[in-house]
């Protein structure tokens, strides 16, 4: 598989709907490892690494209310209610998620990205440079000051939905998370790949888009990673486990969330065939950004983004 097919392809794994029956029933096989790193396994131990989160425990009837809203429309009323008031105990604006997973897929063409994109986009702007403002507005429309808004967002995912359905299948509890909003530049958020306790691979998370100042700070941005994460790691209730961090703009680094330590996490600039080696920390550490622009970029894209390129 080539450069721009691996990058087409975990494009699609993170942000396109798959209502596959199969893809649900894989991971029913396996839900305690899917639900394994839910954010309520693990804030309480690293909320001081973190930003400040707010949880909403949702019922059996909330649950079920979210998996069919148009039959129980006052519930889910009463929902976005509780987000809205969780919301404005944030400061008033929050990214919210569930327990295991946020709506990405449901925000990749919302007039709030729409709307950013095309306030800020100049025509002589390369592919690469429309490719980090698009990612800009995508992440700046995951802030919302509303629990209608938030909950709308929600309720439009199909990977939610598949949440919730496999949430409801095994009986796992699930929560509306409410993080309190915080910046972090583009650049510098990375994925970490943590396998037996041990950092084994760090990736640049916005692997499609190339930023001209990262090569010069590899060094330095590195070494401020493996610190945080040697601060944290026996903190951290699992052995194996993928953790996003970024870094915002006072230096300061924070824990974003952890996911599955499974290839149906996006590995970003690894591969998790001809990357295993190092991934499983049969290798050296190894930290990869993309280091120069990519060419034919539009070609590595979801369909309903190609216009904006």
């Amino acid at each position: 598989m080539n450069e721009l097919q691996q990058a087409a392809s975990r494009l699609k794994k993170t942000t396109t709907r798959d209502s596959s029956t199969q893809l649900l029933e894989e991971r029913t096989q396996d839900a305690n490892e899917w639900f394994s790193t839910n954010m309520e396994v693990w804030y309480n131990s690293l909320k001081d690494f973190t930003f400040p989160t707010l949880f909403i425990t949702l019922s059996h009837d909330e649950l079920e209310a979210m998996l069919a809203p148009t039959e129980h429309k006052q519930r889910i009323v009463d929902i976005a209610t509780k987000i809205d008031e969780s919301i404005q105990q944030m400061g008033g604006k929050a990214f919210v998620k569930m327990s295991c997973r946020s709506a990405k897929d449901s925000m990749v063409t919302c007039d709030e990205m729409k709307q950013i994109y095309y306030q800020n986009v100049k025509e002589d702007m390369t592919e690469n440079e429309k490719m980090i403002l698009l990612n800009y507005a995508y992440l700046q429309a995951m802030g919302v000051t509303s629990g209608s808004k938030a909950l709308n967002y929600l309720l439009k995912s199909q990977r939610i939905a598949e949440d919730l359905q496999l949430a409801k299948k095994n009986s796992t509890e699930m929560q509306i998370i409410v993080r309190k909003w915080q910046d972090i530049p583009l650049k510098h958020e990375f994925r970490c790949f943590i396998f037996k306790r041990t950092l084994t691979a760090v990736s640049q998370y916005f692997d499609l888009c190339f930023f001209k100042d990262l090569e010069n700070e590899k060094e330095s941005l590195l070494a401020s990673l493996v610190h945080k994460f040697e601060e944290v790691k026996h903190r951290v209730p699992l052995e194996n486990y993928i953790l996003d961090f970024g870094i915002s703009i006072d230096g300061k680094v924070h824990i974003i969330e952890l996911n599955p330590f499974t290839t149906t996490t996006d590995s970003c600039l690894f591969s998790w065939t001809s990357d295993k080696r190092v991934l499983f920390g049969e290798e050296p550490l190894q930290m990869r950004i993309r280091e120069r622009e990519m060419k034919n970029l539009k070609q590595c894209i979801i369909a309903p983004w190609k216009e904006y390129l």
